[in-house]
């Protein structure tokens, strides 16, 4: 049997067989770097038959942007003199070298499409009958490439938070030594009301390191897929008041006055109140921090037939069109600065948009730069959902436009 292989082997039937059935797209070239053959692979690669690509300069053959677009020939363009795949090639011929790799990062015109594609491509030279050839291998890695560089910017978005929250704990951290440090060594030269102040910072320090802990806790529980609510009926507007009653008092640090505009007969509301008083308190805080001093912030509830909305109204900068889209995913910010260079992890505007979707709500943003912003959030009505005559979910509601 081992005769018969042998044999089976030695005929140009089955290396013709084998070479067009590989999984690389080979092609070889002479030692003018011009195409003399090509396999099955490769016209599916680059979509061209070998009929096509007969003696065309390599670059020509393959679609490589550079000499395509110039409308000139392969080793004529300005790029073309960087070209690894060119310069392994030239070399393979002067040297007789073999085998050299090159990962390829390039845009080919493919179908007259240009197409972003990822190579590995391998090279040797040979002779044959007195040519001077060289094989190339090309093995697409375009889809590996692309995963391998979106796990690297995940990674990369990972570092700056991890380097974000580490400033933002570092700053409470040493106030909260450098206050409680006082408190323990000068009690008896302290005043009390300066010891009041004293605790107050710590107290605002602490809760401000607990916020940061809960977000990354919050942002972990919802990727895993485990956002639970516990919700309760509650009147509305006695919460949100609740609420504004510790934010004023943030915002009169900046002389910033936070106004009210509530809708006449605000029914109950059943909702989770510790998930939405993280929401309500990211989108006033954010007002806050993105608000010069002496401004005003609106805090008005409306409702329709089915949803209250909440719409917290600032005089900040506002936000480019190009950051809207992006500003309630993970670690994702608008290029818009605080004026007083408030940070931000980019977190709270992402987990926001996890809690209120979970409530069968929406939320978004209106803003123009130089006018201020809209942030606002919908809650179903109570019973919402069990009183509706259609089949139709919140969400799908919401989708169709009835919530605005």
């Amino acid at each position: 049997m081992s005769e018969i292989i042998r044999k089976i082997i030695d005929t140009n039937d089955f290396l013709a067989s084998l070479f067009n059935n590989l999984d690389s797209a080979i092609f070889i070239v002479d030692e003018n770097i011009r195409v003399q053959n090509v396999n099955k692979t490769f016209e599916t690669l680059f979509h061209k038959s070998e009929d096509e690509v007969y003696n065309e300069l390599c670059g020509n053959a393959i679609g490589c942007i550079f000499p395509v677009q110039a409308k000139t020939n392969c080793g004529e363009t300005v790029n073309c003199k960087i070209c690894q795949l060119r310069k392994n090639l030239i070399r393979c011929l002067e040297e007789k070298a073999g085998p050299l790799s090159t990962i390829i990062e390039r845009e080919f015109f493919i179908n007259n499409e240009k197409v972003l594609k990822y190579f590995h491509a391998t090279m040797k030279y040979f002779e044959y009958n007195d040519l001077k050839l060289v094989l190339v291998m090309i093995f697409e890695i375009t889809e590996l490439e692309t995963q391998r560089k979106h796990l690297k910017e995940l990674n990369d978005l990972k570092n700056e938070f991890l380097g974000m929250a580490a400033h933002d704990l570092r700053n409470p951290i040493a106030t909260i030594m450098g206050a409680s440090s006082l408190l323990l060594n000068y009690t008896n030269k302290i005043k009390d009301e300066e010891k009041f102040k004293l605790l107050d910072m710590i107290q605002r320090s602490s809760d401000f390191m607990l916020n940061l802990v809960n977000d990354l806790l919050d942002i972990s529980t919802i990727e895993a897929g485990k956002l639970e609510l516990e919700k309760t009926e509650n009147n509305y507007i006695e919460f949100v008041e609740d609420n504004l009653s510790l934010n004023r008092i943030i915002a009169k640090e900046k002389d910033i006055t936070i106004e009210t505009e509530y809708a006449e007969n605000i029914p109950q509301l059943q909702f989770d109140k510790t998930k939405i008083t993280q929401v309500l308190n990211n989108l006033i805080s954010n007002a806050i921090k993105f608000s010069n001093d002496a401004a005003k912030i609106t805090v008005k509830i409306e409702r329709d037939q089915n949803f209250v909305i909440t719409k917290v109204i600032d005089q900040g900068p506002g936000i480019p069109g190009s950051d809207l889209a992006k500003i309630f995913t993970e670690f994702q910010k608008a290029s818009v600065k605080a004026p007083k260079g408030e940070r931000s992890t980019g977190l709270g505007l992402a987990i926001a948009k996890k809690i209120v979707e979970k409530h069968d709500g929406k939320i978004g943003v209106k803003s123009k730069v130089g006018k201020g912003s809209t942030f606002y959030f919908s809650l179903p009505i109570s019973d919402f959902k069990l009183n509706l005559k259609s089949e139709k979910s919140a969400t799908e509601l919401i989708s169709e436009g009835r919530v605005q």
